[in-house]
């Protein structure tokens, strides 16, 4: 049960904005028969997303990502999320 009611979802104790880089790594360099890299790049990968994060709030990569990487990598993930490329709202 979660401490608090806005607490973010969990798999394996990491957050899914730890959990997902860290398991694209593992299974990237598992298939490449790099057993020790499967591993060790995770591992690597939740301690950099950890200190990045640190003094950030929970959503803190995934509007990073919203802003910097293209519409069409983001599109699928945040549907109902304007585009970042429209910076001008109309208040």
């Amino acid at each position: 049960m979660p401490k608090m009611l806005d607490a973010q979802a969990r798999v394996l104790g990491l957050p899914l904005d730890e959990f997902i880089p860290s398991i694209f790594f593992a299974v990237f360099f598992f298939f490449l028969g790099k057993v020790v890299l499967s591993i060790a790049i995770p591992v690597i990968t939740v301690i950099l997303i950890k200190m990045m994060k640190q003094g950030q709030g929970s959503s803190w990569l995934v509007n990073l990502c919203h802003w910097y990487l293209p519409k069409a990598v983001m599109v699928h993930l945040l549907r109902k999320t304007p585009p970042s490329q429209n910076r001008e709202y109309i208040a």
